[in-house]
């Protein structure tokens, strides 16, 4: 029984720990505004894309809303 038990916390264990990196790897935050260089009003729906540095084929599109 308490080989089952260490084999259990064991699996456990390094299920989590992939869990964990795979999710710190997706995951991240950006903020910033999108204004224009000469009047420095912000700009309202310009797209905006994030590539990933891993792999170019992962993209995330967003649009900047009123306040740029």
């Amino acid at each position: 029984m308490r080989t089952f038990n260490k084999l259990i916390f064991i699996g456990l264990s390094i299920v989590l720990t992939f869990y964990l990196a795979a999710l710190a790897a997706t995951t991240g935050a950006a903020e910033g505004f999108v204004k224009d260089e000469q009047t420095g009003e912000p700009i309202l729906k310009a797209k905006i894309t994030f590539v990933s540095a891993k792999s170019a084929s992962i993209k995330l599109v967003s649009h900047s809303d009123k306040k740029g």
